[in-house]
């Protein structure tokens, strides 16, 4: 049998070995490393852990300490003014310092440019004297048409007077009131008028157009100065009124001929045909019948026809007489007594008569049935159109006065708003000299929010309208700016004092008083964190020190509570373990006892121990080795940050800036911690 020679193993197996070995060795010297620094390590805690602090029972301050910035109460915010956008042509350099003697002799801080403004308002005072003339003129011409309608419904009312004077002159005082009441055309002529005057105003006021009609034509008025148709009057029409449509249009007169006014359509909704008491149909009259001497008044109609009838009753005497002497002439002829030339005269005499008589009748007659008929319904009439006229220059005053008031308020207005126009670009103008107001620093505006994306202040710089340009703060009275977090805005008052630390001037404790607290959060940092409600309030700062200086930044310490008999101990002391407070006590044994305990309010240094621990006892100010400390770890965090609020609800420690009992700092608002200790 041959003999087999093994085989070596393959070189990547030796070399994974190796690798293998190499990396066992080097895990097991660094286990022994980190159990020497462990070891050195816990030696060095060991005496950490002893450290105590004997329990206090006495008067506990409770505050509440936030971080802010000082700023002036009062401040003058020098602003722009101008509409749209401008540009600085001169500003007071930044930290120049306003005296009294500035301030008394208008020292001009920014001047801005007004070119533009000057042009503006050069056109704008064109604009403005135009404005004046036609508000002058239209107001002239209101008071002409009040005065002219004065006239013509003064003239109108005497046409109807003179008219009803005419018929009863001619038909007698007693028949023509006796028509008159007959045909209800009885007319107070002042009820009539006043009538007249308020339906017209409220049908103005409701913005309805007048019409009026009579047999001349048609002419509609309404009160914002329009008028179509022709004059009633047969006066001149206004210049923007039209006679007829045909006048309207010439080029439409050529082609096509101007629409009868029977056949016009009726007005609209907004239109309305004001009723009077003429316009409706009347009965007709039949004067015939009155005439008689016995029904005719004392009028001209009896006259004439008492004079008609004794010319009938003449002729008749007068015939009957030459018909007499005829019949005598007659029978003298026969005995040829006269001549045949006298009976022939007598003949003729009675043919004459006889004329005259038919004559005389005929008169009568035509008097009666026409004459007499005519002139009375002439005269009455004349007497209706009198007061039909009267009504229509009533509603035309009224309208084309609407009109003249219309137009007069408007030009007012317009005068009124170039007026304002032409005020506001003054102010405008005086507003490109700012002078300084109250001495004070001259602080620009922005330079402390580098994050607002504008244009810095400076000459040459760009502004806009309402955009702040400079502020210069009243510097003999201070305050501090702080912002308190919505877990003790319940604690803060206003008239609460506080104590005021600046960072600069760290030997410095001044002292305040909280005069402001807002209602609602800040939303500047809403959009950073949105569930962190801070709210501002305002310490104002007593006295007065040259050394402040607006921006500095200051640490407030606001008193809200003073606990009087209570167990407190270092804040650290307390430990936070799972839902439970403890902490450790070191016994005169040596020994270290846990002792879950009860707290209450806290503050920056010191919680007060309800419940746990008597006056004496010494606590350890650290949890002894081997015990998990208070924040650390994901547990040790959140029962850190309950037992920071001393009993309140867990978390918000955290978020009012304790961040734990021993671990974490402070966010926005908290200022590290709810405040000091007390001084004992």
């Amino acid at each position: 049998m041959s003999q087999q020679i093994p085989q070596s193993p393959p070189r990547s197996s030796r070399i994974r070995a190796l690798t293998r070995n190499r990396f066992v060795r080097i895990v097991a010297a660094i286990a022994v490393l980190a159990a020497i620094v462990l070891y050195f390590r816990g030696s060095d805690d060991s005496g950490a852990t002893r450290t105590t602090f004997a329990a206090r029972r006495g008067p506990l301050t409770i505050s509440v300490v936030a971080g802010g910035n000082i700023e002036a109460l009062e401040s003058q915010t020098i602003k722009s003014e101008i509409k749209g956008e401008t540009k600085i042509l001169t500003i007071v350099e930044e930290g120049y310092l306003v005296t009294q003697e500035d301030v008394d002799t208008g020292k001009v801080l920014v001047t801005l440019d007004d070119s533009q403004l000057i042009e503006r308002i050069t056109q704008e005072t064109i604009e403005f004297q135009s404005a004046y003339a036609n508000y002058t003129d239209a107001r002239e011409q209101y008071e002409i048409q009040v005065k002219q309608n004065e006239s013509d419904v003064t003239a109108s009312e005497l046409e109807v007077k003179f008219a009803l004077m005419d018929f009863k002159k001619y038909m007698g005082d007693l028949l023509a009131d006796q028509i008159l009441d007959e045909i209800d055309l009885q007319i107070d002529l002042d009820a009539l008028i006043e009538e007249t005057r308020e339906t017209t105003a409220e049908s103005l006021a409701e913005g309805a157009t007048i019409v009026l009609e009579d047999e001349s034509g048609a002419a509609s008025i309404d009160v914002n100065g329009e008028t179509d148709g022709s004059d009633l009057e047969g006066g001149d029409l206004p210049a923007d009124a039209t006679a007829t449509p045909a006048e309207a249009d010439p080029e439409q007169s050529e082609t096509e001929p101007a629409p009868d006014l029977a056949t016009v359509d009726e007005p609209d909704a907004t239109q309305i045909l004001l009723a009077s008491a003429t316009q409706q149909d009347r009965p007709d009259v039949d004067f015939s019948k009155y005439a008689s001497p016995d029904r005719l008044g004392d009028g001209e109609a009896q006259q004439q026809l008492r004079k008609l009838e004794s010319d009938r009753l003449i002729a008749e005497e007068e015939l009957a007489l030459a018909e007499v002497k005829l019949a005598g002439t007659r029978r003298l002829a026969e005995k040829n007594f006269v001549t045949k030339q006298e009976l022939d005269g007598d003949e003729m005499s009675v043919k004459k008569n006889a004329i005259s008589l038919e004559s005389a009748k005929t008169a009568e007659e035509l008097f009666v049935k026409y004459e007499f008929p005519k002139e009375a319904e002439t005269l009455l009439s004349a007497y209706e159109e009198a007061i039909r006229k009267l009504e229509r220059t009533i509603k035309k005053g009224i309208a084309t006065e609407a009109q003249a008031e219309a137009k007069w308020k408007s030009s007012e207005a317009n005068y009124k708003l170039r007026e304002s126009r032409m005020k506001e670009l003054q102010d405008q103008l005086d507003a490109c000299v700012m002078p300084a107001e109250r001495p004070g620093l001259v602080v620009y505006a922005g330079s402390d929010e580098p994050w607002r994306n504008r244009e810095a202040i400076e000459e040459g710089a760009t502004v806009y309208e309402r955009q702040e340009i400079i502020t210069i703060p009243d510097m003999t009275q201070m305050a501090v700016k702080v912002k308190i977090h919505e877990s003790s805005i319940k604690k803060i008052q206003k008239g609460q004092q506080a104590q005021i630390e600046l960072d600069s001037y760290p030997d410095q404790m001044l002292t305040g008083e909280v005069t402001k607290v807002s209602v609602i959060p800040d939303s500047s940092s809403r959009w950073m964190n949105p569930d962190l409600k801070l709210y501002p309030a305002t310490v104002s700062i007593d006295g007065t020190y040259d050394w402040l200086k607006p921006g500095m930044t200051a640490q407030v310490e606001i008193e809200v509570s003073q606990l009087e008999d209570v167990v407190y101990v270092p804040i650290q002391a307390v430990q936070a373990e799972k839902d439970q407070r403890v902490c450790y006590i070191d016994l005169p044994s040596g020994r270290t006892e846990r002792r879950i305990v009860e707290t209450g309010e806290f503050n920056k240094e010191f919680i007060a121990i309800t419940k746990g621990i008597k006056q004496g006892e010494q606590v350890l100010l650290r949890a002894p080795q081997g015990r998990p400390a208070a924040g650390s770890g994901k547990d040790g965090e959140k029962e850190g940050e309950g037992g920071e609020r001393g009993g309140e609800s867990r978390g918000e420690g955290e978020r009012q800036g304790g961040g734990g009992l021993q671990g974490g700092g402070g966010s926005e608002g908290g200022g590290g911690g709810q405040g000091r200790g007390p001084q004992n």
